[in-house]
């Protein structure tokens, strides 16, 4: 009986990590050096990484804000129909009240200072993600043909700011050779960014509104590429 039991438990966590489709921990070369990430469960109660914590307590307390995403309590009265319906397709959790998304800098791959307020004015799609990750890798294709859609028709008013965790310039160069990424990258080498945001597992990723109003967020991988996700910035762009 005991040992059914142990075989229900194990199939059960080995069905968790395939339906999240989140990254729980590095390769084994990365792993001292990255911020800890844990499985895409947002429902689940995680530590977040030491140096993540070392923000100030005005910073935890709108961390645990962002934390505080349900799908069916959040309000979302004020959103069009077809923004609910594509947020639903997508499986996005939004903030429980309306909810600025936190500044902060980060350096980019050239050693260029980034703002995320320097997108006032734009959609942001703020991405957390490590090149460990093959989750975060697998959904990248995606995203690039979003933005490519996308600033077809909008120019340069979308925007995906990819924040790879902690990791080096250096790293993050070689695993881009060969691929026809367009994005924004920016290093977050301390995990500081991660925990502002309270990132539980990658990837995850941040919506952001024009008006710096975040909208949701989508933790795990998802296809970029589909109508509702196509649908949900377009509604976004026209605000």
């Amino acid at each position: 009986m005991l040992k059914r039991y142990v075989w229900i438990v194990l199939f059960a966590s080995v069905i968790a990590v395939f339906q999240f489709g989140g990254c729980s921990k590095k390769s084994n070369e990365n792993s001292a050096k990255s911020p800890a990430v844990t499985p895409a469960n947002a429902s689940e109660t995680v530590k977040t990484s030491t140096k993540a914590q070392t923000s100030s307590s005005a910073t935890g307390a709108s961390r645990k804000k962002i934390e505080k995403t349900s799908t069916n309590e959040a309000p979302t009265n004020n959103l069009s129909d077809a923004i609910k319906k594509s947020m639903t397709a997508l499986q996005i959790q939004t903030p429980t009240r309306k909810l600025q998304a936190m500044d902060f800098t980060a350096t980019d791959l050239n050693g260029n200072q980034v703002k995320l307020s320097d997108y006032r004015g734009k959609v942001v799609f703020l991405n957390f993600w490590a090149t460990w990750c093959p989750w975060c890798v697998k959904e990248m294709p995606s995203m690039e043909i979003l933005k490519a859609n996308l600033q077809k028709k909008y120019g340069n008013e979308f925007v995906i700011l990819a924040v790879d965790a902690g990791e080096s310039v250096s790293q993050v160069k070689k695993w881009l050779k060969g691929k026809d990424l367009k994005f924004h990258f920016v290093l977050d080498s301390k995990g500081q960014v991660n925990g502002m945001y309270g990132v539980r597992g990658l990837p995850s990723t941040y919506i952001v509104k024009k008006n710096g109003e975040i909208l949701g967020r989508a933790v795990g991988a998802r296809d970029w590429s589909t109508k509702a996700a196509h649908d949900l910035f377009e509604a976004l762009l026209k605000e």
